[in-house]
């Protein structure tokens, strides 16, 4: 229940301190603990937009989804059904029919989700095969940046300011899409070490890879330089994809069935929101939004001005 209140929480200090829903944790990160846990006693999360205006969270976890309703600063209605895996639609429904039938909200503002589905199915190691395309270049050695079994390095380079310093050889690129294709592998991720200075590069790798059902790019992944960490990134958002396009796609459809025309909204790891259409192509970015709403909701709930 705290995960799906902290998801109410991070939309209302979202709406107040910007008007959209982009929460940067970096602002209070930097000024742990001391100035925190001072403010913390005064805290209110919906002090700075509508008070009258309901907010929908709902959890989605592997074992349990949870839902909550808020109105004026209080929970005004809650309810707590058993995850059906193979058809979120079935959960969601059971919470919305003995939550909304009660209830009828007349303002829902906002639906603000989290859940811990493409968490679970890493730690379990319930994900596809995902081919990874590599270009290195020169510096650090394969062995250092290969993630799995089917990590593959391609000639092509850009260097640091973003020019291109060694073209590709899409022949290479053609015998990779048939290797994968032999070992019946349709999630791909392609990361080049510079390519937040210039992705062209990992783009034209994208065209030749057809046939496949997702292609994650690391340049989409993050505007920073650690290449090792970019490669993980995507690899991730590639071996998640499936499992949150499912869900993304389930709750959508749920949502539009019961007419409700209030923005949808998911967790992030780092506590902030964004939108359950963007969430789609990015979906690394929800990995931890379970976890993430967890500490939310103890942080929210507690009133104490110490840590422990």
């Amino acid at each position: 229940m705290l995960r799906c209140t902290a998801s109410i929480v991070t939309a209302a200090r979202c709406r107040g301190r910007f008007q959209t829903c982009h929460y940067d944790p970096l602002e209070d990160l930097l000024a742990l603990p001391a100035a925190f846990l001072q403010s913390r006693p005064k805290f209110k999360a919906f002090t700075t937009f509508d008070e009258s205006a309901m907010i929908l969270g709902i959890d989605v976890g592997s074992t349990h989804t949870d839902a909550v309703l808020v109105e004026s600063s209080e929970i005004v209605g809650k309810a707590k059904t058993a995850t059906d895996r193979h058809d979120i639609i079935l959960s969601l429904r059971e919470v919305a029919r003995d939550l909304l039938g009660r209830m009828r909200p007349r303002h829902l503002r906002r639906i603000v989700l989290s859940t811990t589905l493409s968490t679970n199915a890493i730690v379990e190691k319930k994900i596809p095969e995902v081919g990874m395309i590599l270009i290195s270049g020169p510096g650090l050695a394969p062995s250092h940046l290969s993630i799995n079994d089917n990590s593959h390095f391609i000639s092509g380079y850009v260097d640091h300011r973003g020019m291109e310093a060694a073209p590709l050889d899409l022949r290479q690129v053609t015998q990779i899409r048939n290797i994968l294709a032999e070992k019946g592998i349709s999630f791909a991720g392609v990361a080049g070490k510079f390519s937040t200075r210039n992705p062209d590069q990992e783009l034209l790798v994208k065209e030749q890879l057809s046939g496949l059902r997702h292609v994650s790019l690391g340049h989409r992944m993050s505007g920073l330089l650690n290449f090792p960490r970019r490669i993980s990134t995507t690899y991730l958002n590639a071996a998640v994809w499936e499992i949150h396009y499912r869900f993304a796609d389930q709750a959508r459809t749920f949502f539009n069935e019961l007419n409700l025309t209030a923005p949808l909204y998911i967790l992030k790891a780092d506590g902030g929101t964004f939108s359950i259409e963007s969430s789609v192509d990015l979906p690394a970015q929800t990995i931890l939004s379970g976890p993430a709403a967890s500490i939310m909701g103890i942080m929210a709930a507690t009133r104490e001005d110490k840590n422990a």
